[in-house]
């Protein structure tokens, strides 16, 4: 299972130039709960992106969404900024801590499960209560 705790510096760092986006682009400045917008998942990915193709240096991945804002060689439609995609690689960061978090409770099974001898094991208890 993935340890969140091995991509905390990636996730804060990921936060931070999401926020810093939040704040300072006039393209979501002017967006109704804008405050907000930091946490939501398409800026979060786009965040992260950025930071992976710079190294994960925040500066570097500033100058390069400075770089994406003011590019003129790609004429927005009516204004509207380019539509651009990623997968979000922090995706329910959050739930991730929260099942370590459980992984480490006593009795929380952590071996490897075979699903093929669970689904017989299941099967025979059916034809014996049932044949």
């Amino acid at each position: 299972m993935l340890d969140p705790a091995a991509i905390r510096v990636e996730y804060d760092a990921t936060l931070r130039l999401a926020s810093f986006i939040s704040v300072n682009c006039s393209l979501i400045k002017g967006v109704p709960k804008a405050k907000n917008v930091a946490n939501e998942s398409a800026l979060f990915a786009f965040a992260a992106l950025l930071l992976h193709v710079s190294e994960w240096n925040l500066g570097a991945a500033i100058d390069r969404f400075a770089d994406i804002m003011t590019d003129k060689s790609s004429p927005a439609v009516s204004g509207a900024p380019l539509n651009l995609m990623s997968v979000n690689p922090f995706d329910d960061y959050a739930a991730w801590c929260e099942l370590k978090r459980l992984q480490a409770l006593s009795g929380f099974y952590t071996g490897d499960f075979d699903t093929r001898e669970d689904i017989l094991k299941l099967e025979r208890q059916l034809q014996a209560k049932f044949s």
